[in-house]
């Protein structure tokens, strides 16, 4: 019980620093981990959810060439209002790449 507790704590502690620091900041910081707990963090709180959707958070987990790789796509592509759209599109919608041996 008394663990249970001292966690709790530690993961409210935890939440408050983070939320403490601009959002630019917090960006950076989710840059270095990975979709999945982007979205975590996004829901813990709106200040870590809008850093969650910035666009330089989303830039560090497309490839640098992206807007290429999506040029020569054969199907259309929509246009997109962020790049977190772009990576969950060619998430559900893989592009073949180098003449169809890579996805």
């Amino acid at each position: 019980m008394e663990k249970e507790q001292s966690e709790e704590n530690e993961s409210n502690n935890t939440r408050t620093c983070l939320s403490m620091l601009p959002e630019g900041c917090i960006a950076e910081i989710f840059a270095f981990t990975s979709p999945p707990d982007v979205c975590r963090f996004s829901l813990i709180s709106t200040s870590l959810h809008s850093a969650a959707d910035s666009d330089s958070v989303w830039a560090k987990f497309l490839p640098s060439d992206y807007p290429s790789i999506i040029a020569k796509s054969p199907t259309p592509i929509p246009d997109f209002r962020s790049l977190k759209d772009v990576y969950v599109y060619l998430c559900d919608h893989p592009i073949l790449i180098d003449e169809g041996r890579k996805i």
